[in-house]
């Protein structure tokens, strides 16, 4: 009984913890779901709003505005932070971003082609966990370990479940033997 209701939470756990994954790891990869990516955030420039391994989901907007935060990509890197400045010019907008912990602005302006998005959702120190997901030891440790666990307590089911219907079969063949 008890042993049950271990499997039960064990298996729901391990289910919200795969869709969280694959759902963390599709939008780091892509914006395929609803145009959502995640990031993760590596330095401190943007503490104490968000510290260094917060997980932050981005969604692109059709227009940006001061103190919005964003993520967006800089010379092959990918950076969050907040809008301190809207430039308009014939040109087009482009933006003078700044991280919270920074003492002035970053250098060059950012443009709306290189913002994957405006933070939607952040998530403190989880990206830290997602980070550790993405080396060997860490796969091992959070995502192969609960699934061997998992397939060996399903393994040890089935194989209950033979022993049962065997020993059903028997005792309805003595039950016909002793009858007849």
């Amino acid at each position: 009984m008890i042993m049950n209701t271990i499997k039960k939470i064990l298996f729901s756990v391990l289910l919200v913890l795969y869709a969280m994954v694959f759902f963390v790891f599709i939008t780091s990869r892509s914006g395929f779901i609803s145009n959502i990516r995640s990031f993760v955030v590596v330095t401190g420039s943007m503490e104490p709003n968000m510290p260094v391994g917060t997980l932050v989901f981005t969604k692109p907007q059709p227009s940006y505005t001061e103190n919005d935060i964003v993520a967006f990509e800089k010379d092959g890197r990918t950076i969050t932070h907040r809008i301190v400045k809207v430039i308009k010019s014939k040109s087009g907008t482009s933006y003078s971003t700044k991280g919270d912990a920074n003492n002035a602005p970053d250098t060059m302006e950012t443009t709306s082609k290189s913002i994957y998005g405006k933070s939607i959702f952040p998530v403190p120190y989880v990206g830290s966990a997602v980070t550790t997901l993405r080396t060997v030891p860490g796969f091992i440790v959070f995502i192969l370990i609960p699934a061997l666990i998992f397939i060996a307590f399903e393994f040890k089911n089935i194989k209950e479940e033979i022993v049962k219907e065997t020993e059903k079969r028997f005792q309805h063949k003595d039950a016909e033997t002793s009858s007849a």
